[in-house]
């Protein structure tokens, strides 16, 4: 909802890394796998590979300041976009 804040964690249980970007808002990285991180803005970080019995994991508080609309978030590598890491989101 715009002029609210949101905290995610975005996880990935593959053996690869995936750069998540989203759209209209950047946002506040707080970890990366559970560690605490030097908060810092971005559109666009690399979420770590997974290992055996744990997911790789970026958190982020994101802030919906005025844009009201659909935007979307996504892996930056096209063949995982087109096969389904794609969505959008609506802000109200």
């Amino acid at each position: 909802m715009s002029g609210t804040a949101e905290e995610w964690t975005i996880l990935n249980p593959t053996m690869c890394a995936h750069p998540f970007h989203i759209h209209v808002n950047s946002f506040q990285l707080t970890k990366v796998n559970g560690a605490a991180v030097t908060p810092n803005f971005y559109d666009t970080f690399m979420v770590p590979p997974g290992m055996p019995g744990a997911p790789g994991s970026i958190t982020f508080r994101i802030r919906f300041k005025e844009l009201r609309g659909k935007a979307v978030y996504h892996c930056h590598i096209l063949p995982h976009e087109d096969t389904g890491m794609m969505n959008n989101l609506e802000i109200v």
